[in-house]
């Protein structure tokens, strides 16, 4: 924007007095001589909205006659701002060295100067009367024709609006707006990683992206955010992303020096090599790394306009595909893919669960460097486990299989081909039809099998300490999508809490003090004391009783919890 007003205010100020000095004999004969000696000055003096005024008395009706026919002429231009912006500068410079040999040109654009200047620097003029103070013969419909293109985007490029049925009301913020919310700005180094890949570090300051929503009236129940720049001019959709609400507003980290959490911002000022270096940036997304490797960049959408929060249901991605090769010295080569094409697979061949921490397969996206995502060896017998990981998608299940296992069931199977569905959990929810279908310790040998779901046995049944005490529970904590979820009213209970269950509503209210903590089933938005605490896995009711995440479940009320993965026990400490 800045570059087009520059460029408009050359050509209200020196491409008058080039015409004068350069154009053709031909032009300085047939102009109207009211434009050669009251442009130059009209222009100089339109920075202001009083200059509507200035600009009517000037300009004879001959001139007037000769703006309006240039101006419905220019009413076909739908170009974006910056490709108009080059055509004025385009027409100042060919009246400049007297390329064009008639008045009327010349008049068109000095007409588009004056447009320019009054909107950019008298916003409240409208489009009726900015042209109507530069000729007032011209019809209003001609009016709003000539300069609407300029107008609507400039209109676009300075609203923030935030919308869908995932809050309240539809909120809009002004650029200056957001920049006036100081209790709420931050200004932080955020580490990032491109899909080439390589590091990026960004130095940005902007409002945090939480704090918008709140005011927006953020529902407890609502699941994706999509984020979206301004349409083409043509009207076809900009550039978009879309989010899980609690993956975008979780804790994320900046690995730019000490390891820190940063949050999703909408930044305003942005530099890519120190805070000093920071410019004036369109609106743009920005968020920390769940991993110091995880490519992030992607999501940092530019020019950020339209914000649209949805309670629909969030869609699994289907777990990776895997084929294998036996080599001539008996171990396997493993390739594994997914069928989302955003989507990052993460693997590991030790037997733990992978996570955005673990080794990722498609390092590089397919047009960059496709030649570094190559398959790896593995021994025979090594237990190798999957999940696919992309924006706007719960995580897959894990894909789980041994290589020899897998070569023996013809070498390939997809995501889809799975023991479980990828929509339901493979761990169970009871220890008791776990126990019932394992199989007995000295089982008959079994088929070749194709990779299943991760799953674990009731003997894998996480266990909870709090403050020293291990805890019993009628119902057993499980783990589902790679989370662990906890009897809320055991725990809560054991802390000193009350627990009120509101079975209409299906939400649970604890209390402690001062403090108040509110989940509802299915949502991913808990909240603490009104504020809203995003989860990545919603509260479920299983044999009776409300199952929440354990992390929120144990920091809801001050808690600290560690997690002993040679124990699979989860350690509460509130004392």
């Amino acid at each position: 924007m800045i570059k087009f007003i520059k460029k408009a205010v050359w050509v209200a100020v020196a491409a008058p007095k080039t015409v004068l000095k350069t154009a053709p004999k031909t032009v300085l004969k047939t102009a109207p001589k009211v434009v050669l000696k009251t442009a130059p000055k009209v222009v100089l003096k339109t920075a202001a909205t009083a200059a509507a005024t200035a600009v009517a008395n000037a300009v004879s009706t001959a001139v007037a006659n000769a703006v309006a026919t240039a101006a419905i002429a220019i009413a076909g231009v739908t170009n974006a701002v910056a490709t108009a912006a080059e055509a004025i500068a385009d027409v100042a410079n060919a009246v400049a060295t007297a390329a064009v040999e008639t008045a009327a040109v010349a008049s068109v654009a000095v007409a588009l100067t004056l447009i320019v200047l009054l909107h950019t620097f008298a916003p409240a003029v409208t489009a009726q009367a900015a042209v109507s103070a530069i000729s007032p013969v011209l019809t209003a419909q001609a009016a709003v024709s000539a300069i609407s293109p300029v107008l609507s985007v400039q209109a676009t490029l300075q609203t923030l609006v935030i919308t869908g049925d995932g809050v309240e009301r539809e909120t809009r913020f002004t650029i200056d707006e957001i920049k006036a919310m100081n209790g709420y700005i931050s200004q932080n180094a955020y580490s990032a990683w491109n899909t080439w890949p390589s590091k990026r570090t960004y130095y940005a300051r902007g409002v945090a992206l939480a704090e918008l929503l709140r005011l927006a009236g953020l529902k407890s129940n609502a699941t994706t955010v999509n984020v979206a720049t301004a349409p083409e001019m043509d009207g076809s959709a900009g550039y978009n992303m879309t989010f899980l609400l609690s993956d975008l507003l979780r804790e994320r980290y900046t690995f730019e020096g000490v390891k820190s959490a940063v949050p999703a911002i909408l930044a305003f000022k942005l530099g890519e090599r120190s805070f000093s270096d920071m410019d004036d940036t369109d609106i743009r997304l920005i968020f920390g790394q769940l991993a110091e490797q995880e490519q992030t960049t992607a999501g940092f959408v530019q020019s950020v306009r339209t914000i649209t929060v949805t309670r629909d249901p969030a869609p699994r991605l289907p777990p990776p595909e895997a084929s294998v090769k036996k080599l001539s010295d008996g171990r396997y080569e493993v390739t594994l893919k997914s069928g989302q094409a955003s989507a990052k697979v993460y693997y590991t061949t030790d037997g733990a669960t992978p996570t955005v921490n673990s080794k990722m397969y498609n390092i590089s996206a397919p047009q960059w460097q496709p030649e570094l995502n190559a398959p790896f060896t593995a021994a025979g017998d090594v237990r190798v486990k999957a999940i696919a990981v992309a924006s706007g998608f719960i995580n897959s299940e894990v894909l789980s299989f041994t290589p020899a296992t897998l070569n023996s069931a013809n070498g390939t199977v997809p995501g889809s081909s799975s023991a479980a569905p990828a929509q339901t959990s493979t761990r169970p929810l009871s220890p008791t039809p776990a126990r019932a279908s394992r199989p007995s310790p000295t089982p008959a040998p079994m088929p070749a099998q194709t990779p299943t779901l991760d799953s674990t046995g009731a003997e894998d049944t996480p266990r909870v300490i709090l403050d020293g005490k291990t805890l019993s529970f009628d119902v057993p904590p499980t783990i589902i999508n790679n989370r662990t979820l906890v009897p809320l009213r055991a725990i809560f209970e054991e802390m000193g809490a009350k627990v009120e269950w509101n079975n209409t509503t299906q939400t649970v209210t604890a209390t402690k003090g001062g403090i108040v903590v509110v989940l509802t089933i299915g949502s991913l938005s808990p909240t603490v004391n009104g504020n809203v605490i995003p989860i990545d896995q919603p509260g479920m009711i299983v044999d009776g009783r409300t199952l929440a995440p354990l992390r929120f479940v144990a920091e809801a009320f001050g808690g600290v919890v560690e997690w002993d993965g040679a124990t699979n026990t989860a350690i509460i400490t509130t004392k």
